[in-house]
């Protein structure tokens, strides 16, 4: 028994030994340095000094800084909405400005002075002022307005019409209902109008027929000479409308 025992025990030593020398071969050599803990070591000093480190500033805000910015920002906003309001309502009353003015020129004519005839615009609406100032409340509101109407469309024929025709477009842009009953208003006014002048011519014409068949009639039964009479009285009419005419053509250069 004990021969048998003897060999497998040595057989297992054997074993072990190569083990132990595979491991140890395969580790590599030990150090001591490596043996030792790592607190025990010590590091090995460099002959170069060390660089200094890097100081790393971190920018921190308080609440008040932040609410302070916010308000600061909230008001520049504002400012630059408002001055930008500011700048467009002065571009755009520079703008009415230059629309004003040029309607103005477009209105006024060049072939028409105006020096005398708004001076007489003016004293006929102070006369309309004057006689209706002892009168109704409607009479004394509407007299003025109608004495400068018709005296701006008698003074000042061409100014008239084109202040007219630039009401009447301005109607017919921004109120096309009452600018059409407005146009129906005008042809009827003018067909009234155009009615009672020929109504007028003919009754005028009527009157002078009988006047002058009475005249004859009269020279005929009487035999007087009532034609020279007659046309010495239309001449010296018509000389006299011709003076009224040249006095009115001469007021004009004599307030020049």
């Amino acid at each position: 028994m004990y021969r048998l025992a003897r060999p497998v025990s040595r057989s297992f030593l054997t074993a072990g030994a190569a083990f132990t020398a595979i491991s140890v071969y395969s580790a590599g050599p030990i150090h001591f340095d490596e043996a030792k803990p790592t607190s025990l070591r010590r590091e090995k000093l460099s002959i170069y000094p060390k660089p200094d480190p890097d100081v790393i500033l971190v920018e921190t805000h308080s609440e008040l800084e932040k609410n302070i910015g916010i308000a600061r920002e909230y008001v520049t906003e504002r400012y630059k909405q408002g001055q930008s309001a500011i700048q467009s309502g002065v571009e755009k009353w520079i703008g009415v400005e230059h629309a004003v003015e040029k309607q103005i020129k477009d209105l006024i004519p060049s072939d028409e002075p105006l020096t005398p005839g708004l001076l007489y615009v003016g004293v006929a609406t102070l006369t309309g002022s004057v006689l209706g100032r002892n009168r109704s409340f409607p009479i004394r509101f509407a007299l003025p307005p109608t004495f400068l109407v018709l005296s701006l469309a008698h003074f000042l024929p061409k100014l008239s019409s084109n202040i007219s025709a630039y009401l009447s477009s301005l109607e017919l842009a921004y109120a096309p209902g009452v600018a059409a009953k407005h146009a129906e208003l005008n042809k009827s006014v003018a067909a009234s109008l155009k009615g009672a002048s020929e109504s007028y011519d003919s009754a005028k014409h009527a009157v002078g027929d009988k006047m002058e068949w009475a005249r004859k009639e009269l020279a005929t039964q009487t035999g007087l000479k009532l034609e020279s009479e007659g046309k010495e009285k239309e001449m010296a009419s018509e000389k006299a409308l011709s003076d009224v005419q040249k006095r009115i053509s001469e007021e004009p250069k004599r307030l020049v």
